[in-house]
């Protein structure tokens, strides 16, 4: 079964943070009908979002998440009607914590074994590989039986971007496009979104 959630949505919170592997948020629902009855939900459902600022807008988001956890159930318009929550995270993240990488990478580029990680242990398709900058550098590594993100992330410390992109801190984070490993300096260097305001000292 799916439900369109649309006309029962009051609050919307979506997140993308450089600083953390995958986007994630939670949406507010008011529900007269008692949808999380009828579909039994438990948490371990699939969303599907599907928003932009425009119908013209070229940085609309239409993405898979799955729901991780249904809370702050409270009685609304006089016990007619109830309000909750439903947290939501990239498929990603729930498949990181149910799995392990213990693997030995030998002479390898840290971003090659970023993308080993992402379509051997994750299974993560290739349009959802968004931008993968190449390292600098041949290393070994022996990941000893810990979760893939985690993986990424202790590798990641090592990384350094190649000569023609200088820069330090190889990050590696989920955005609309897709999954990203791309050094601080590079991202810096994007052109302007939009200028919110300026200061006038």
């Amino acid at each position: 079964d799916s439900l369109d959630m649309k006309n029962i949505l009051t609050e919307l919170s979506y997140q993308e943070d450089l600083f953390n592997n995958t986007a994630s948020g939670y949406l507010m629902v008011t529900d007269s009908m008692g949808y999380i009855e009828t579909l039994n939900l438990t948490g371990n459902e699939y969303l599907r979002m599907t928003f932009g600022k425009t119908n013209q807008d070229a940085n609309w988001i239409d993405k898979l998440f799955r729901v991780y956890k249904v809370a702050k159930r409270r009685p609304e318009n006089k016990g007619d009607s109830e309000s909750y929550s439903l947290y939501f995270c990239s498929e990603e993240l729930l498949l990181s914590e149910q799995y392990k990488v213990s693997k030995s990478y030998r002479a390898k580029a840290i971003s090659d074994n970023v993308i080993d990680i992402l379509q051997n242990y994750l299974s993560v398709p290739d349009n959802k590989i968004a931008q993968i900058d190449s390292t600098y550098g041949y290393y070994d590594f022996i990941v000893p039986n810990i979760k893939p993100f985690d993986a990424i992330n202790w590798m990641s410390v090592y990384a350094r971007p190649t000569p023609d992109k200088p820069g330090s801190d190889m990050l590696f984070y989920e955005n609309k496009f897709g999954f990203n490993f791309r050094s601080l300096q590079t991202i810096m260097n994007e052109p302007v979104y939009h200028k919110i305001g300026r200061a006038h000292v």
